[in-house]
């Protein structure tokens, strides 16, 4: 397949490919203009900071389209130590540790054409990749439980090894218990309800599991969520597998931009609703998708449903 790369705005006219290389103008391919394709985390170090006692795969369910659209799925994994919980999509941080091998092998390797080190996937790694779909939201959230603090983390949609980030106080729900029971994957759970930042949300907690944690940043329960969902059902955890191990915590260490939470929820915001204006990097990125540029004139957006509405 060929592809056609043409300027965006900033290119002058009859301004040919050559010489827009030659004026420092990159340019980015577009796969899709309903998503967007983050930066992995190729030079990351690795830090074990914690050792789980708990760790928890659950099955997303997503709607990029508030309240309406198909579903997406992906694997994500709760993993609780004694200090630390992590809260991670399964094929990201899989696709981190792909490229982190591929950086590592080829870093020696002769600069020439055609020259790189291919990544052989093992059997294990290709049951993974199939398994774990595919990474609508680009979110990671560590939860500090000796200072009851949050961090939410993003890999940048522009730099490469660059985590976009903010921290708040670990959020309170006020929670709703009922008396009835529900039995979840063999175990005895009890519904609770409670309405966080624009949505009222579901869970379903065991207290046979007497770990006040889930999905994404809920907690304060008696027991571990293992299903939620908000009342539009645009997001549905399910749990999918628990195990008690010990394996290590590991913290990807790569440049931080440490924003406040309103100017995160606001980047990421004009990150789907501006792409060109916040990716073109004032217009030293020109766009192409299939074998059009991508201008001004297109007003492309990306749909973007945020779990937090406030």
């Amino acid at each position: 397949m060929c592809f056609l790369f043409l300027p965006t705005v900033s290119a002058q006219p009859g301004e040919s490919f050559e010489a827009m290389l030659s004026r420092g103008i990159g340019f980015r391919f577009v796969p899709r203009l309903d998503e967007l394709s983050c930066s992995w985390w190729s030079g990351a170090e690795l830090h074990a900071v914690d050792t789980t006692c708990l760790e928890v795969v659950y099955n997303l369910k997503y709607r990029k389209q508030r309240g309406e659209g198909s579903y997406h799925e992906m694997l994500v994994v709760l993993q609780v130590g004694v200090t630390r919980q992590k809260y991670y999509s399964m094929i990201r941080q899989f696709t981190d540790d792909i490229q982190r091998d591929v950086a590592g092998q080829s870093k020696d390797l002769a600069a020439a054409p055609g020259v790189g080190y291919q990544h052989q996937y093992t059997d294990e790694e290709l049951r993974i990749k199939a398994a774990a779909g595919k990474d609508w939201l680009n979110s990671e959230i560590w939860t500090d439980i000796p200072t009851r603090t949050v961090t939410e983390r993003t890999h940048d949609y522009k730099k490469k090894d660059l985590s976009v980030e903010y921290d708040e106080e670990l959020p309170v729900f006020e929670w709703n218990l009922s008396e009835q029971a529900d039995t979840i994957g063999g175990l005895v759970c009890t519904p609770a309800t409670t309405q966080f930042r624009g949505r009222k949300w579901m869970v379903w907690f065991t207290p046979e599991i007497p770990v006040g944690a889930g999905p994404w940043k809920f907690n304060g329960l008696p027991g571990l969520i293992l299903k939620a969902q908000d009342s539009e059902q645009d997001f549905v955890w399910e749990c999918r597998h628990i195990e008690q191990k010990a394996v290590p915590i590991v913290y990807y260490k790569v440049e931080r931009q440490v924003l406040t939470r309103p100017r995160w929820r606001r980047y990421m915001r004009q990150i789907h609703e501006a792409p060109l204006t916040m990716l073109g990097e004032g217009g030293n990125y020109g766009f192409v998708h299939g074998d059009r540029r991508i201008g001004e004139d297109d007003n492309w957006t990306i749909p973007y449903n945020p779990i937090e509405l406030e």
